[in-house]
């Protein structure tokens, strides 16, 4: 299937997926190693009951299956009434079947030599960027498409957004809005999930004027956001338009999540930088992306861009570390394609 279908959250809607062929997933089971003693296969039932599914890997992350911090609280629930000398902070730390059957055991040996060999994932930070790196360089060698500069205004500018169900994201949306018509023409506004109240309700929960949102020829709210998808989850008709009228890309949207690792964030959160960077240098458009502090870890560093494996700007939690590798992907594209 071309694209999973999402419930109104923005969430896999697991109900909607087609029913699996599991005669090729066994055979991959069994490749990439399958549950042997009872202990094993007693965790792995579990995994399997809490993510609804039939069939995991030793090798599978739990958040790569679906997992997400609410199912991990069930889940290390489960994990006390086997063992209750454990922290949850190692099962969000070493995420895979194998790595949770090895910490119940208290077999951390084979878990401990990974966390030596990388404790903080530096290594595995400056992998990721280096692998964004070689796409823009890749896409600047083979591309035959020579965009044309747009004219810099301060009037008329079309805005395209994300994470305005975010606190900062429905400021910035309201400091937009705000502005004279001649000055901000229209948003665009994309969300995750199907339900365009979404936004409304967001709103209304902070005591923000919901007002702002009434003129629907302004403001285009754009439900099913995907950023890991290079269309960014809108039909090719839809991008085409986002190519032809945007002017400014704000990018706030980001998972909020200070346990899980850099890894996790990749696929949408990383993956989405690289996907509206791609949308940006198509047709010049300019790009504005939020970061924070914590990719520097609050370190006092001089005014200008980070450098890379710089000891005093690596920050040691993933969410940190996925918005320090989405700055750098940022200067290595205003680089390669700012020219």
């Amino acid at each position: 299937m071309d694209k999973f279908p999402l419930n109104s959250n923005g969430k896999i809607d697991r109900k909607q997926l087609p029913k699996p062929d599991f005669t090729q997933n066994e055979c991959q089971i069994e490749i990439n190693g399958c549950p042997q003693t009872d202990f094993e296969r007693q965790i792995h039932d579990i995994w399997c009951e809490m993510l609804n599914l039939k069939l995991v890997s030793m090798n599978s992350s739990f958040f790569a299956l679906g997992g997400n911090s609410l199912l991990m609280m069930k889940l290390f629930y489960h994990y006390q009434t086997l063992n209750n000398q454990i922290s949850i902070n190692n099962f969000y730390e070493f995420s895979t079947l194998r790595d949770h059957i090895l910490l119940l055991l208290n077999d951390v040996s084979d878990v401990q030599k990974r966390y030596n060999d990388d404790p903080y994932c530096y290594k595995v930070t400056e992998k990721i960027i280096d692998k964004y790196v070689d796409l823009i360089k890749h896409d600047s060698a083979v591309s035959s498409h020579v965009s044309t500069s747009r004219v810099t205004s301060a009037f008329n500018r079309v805005f395209m957004i994300t994470g305005t169900n975010g606190s900062l994201g429905s400021w910035i949306l309201i400091d937009l809005l705000s502005r004279p018509n001649q000055v901000v023409k229209k948003v665009y506004c994309l969300i995750r999930g199907t339900d365009k109240q979404r936004l409304r309700l967001a709103f209304e929960q902070r005591k923000q004027d919901v007002t702002l949102l009434k003129d629907e020829k302004r403001l285009i709210i754009l439900p099913q956001m995907d950023l890991s998808d290079k269309y960014l989850g809108q039909s090719t008709k839809m991008y085409k338009e986002l190519q032809m009228e945007v002017t400014d890309i704000v990018h706030s949207a980001w998972k909020m999540n200070f346990n899980l690792l850099i890894e996790h964030f990749e696929s949408d959160c990383i993956q989405g930088v690289y996907n509206l960077l791609k949308l940006a240098q198509e047709t010049r458009i300019r790009f504005h992306f939020i970061s924070t502090f914590a990719s520097t870890e609050g370190s006092i560093v001089k005014e200008e861009p980070l450098r890379r494996r710089g000891e005093s700007t690596l920050p040691q939690i993933g969410y940190g570390q996925s918005k320090y590798v989405a700055e750098h992907i940022c200067m290595v594209a205003a680089d390669s394609w700012g020219k």
